[in-house]
């Protein structure tokens, strides 16, 4: 079976390093490797397992969030807990990364309503809901939810 690789430039030299990705790999989403260039550089990088490209932004938003219960098996309610203000540190059509500005008392699969505005020509208002996948500190990484009405406009400001 052949190995995947990767390459990455090397902070120094900017020389091209091909990496073998461990086989172990495809168990995460996400795995940091140790690489080594010709020139004797080592260093590290994170590589992640994802459906949909990543794209940097820095966009001002805020949230609401609901904490989810479930009743019983297939029957699932919520209540409302809190609200605030956020910052996208990324964005794909299927999720996002964001900054809380105050510390949230969040968890795994919490129902998330975000909104903020994209950088595009006509300010196009994203609000959409999702849910918690994983929380850092302040950082929550989430999943929109399938019934996304602006994944379209999204769409086409990420081809960018």
């Amino acid at each position: 079976m052949e190995k995947d690789v990767v390459t990455f430039t090397c902070p120094r030299c900017s020389r091209v390093v091909p990496v073998n990705i461990p086989d172990d790999f495809h168990q995460n989403n996400s795995m940091e490797i140790e690489c080594q260039c010709e020139c004797g550089y080592q260093f590290k990088r994170e590589v992640e397992r994802r459906r949909h490209n990543r794209k940097a932004v820095k966009f001002s938003g805020w949230y609401n969030y609901t904490n989810e219960i479930q009743l019983e098996p297939g029957v699932v309610a919520g209540k409302f807990v809190g609200k605030g203000k956020m910052t996208v540190v990324n964005l794909s059509v299927g999720g996002f990364k964001i900054k809380l500005k105050k510390k949230e008392d969040l968890k795994i699969n919490d129902r998330l309503q975000v909104a903020f505005y994209l950088k595009d020509y006509q300010r196009t208002l994203i609000h959409e809901t999702a849910t918690v996948k994983n929380i850092h500190k302040k950082f929550v990484g989430g999943a929109f939810l399938p019934t996304g009405s602006k994944s379209r406009e999204l769409g086409f400001y990420l081809l960018d």
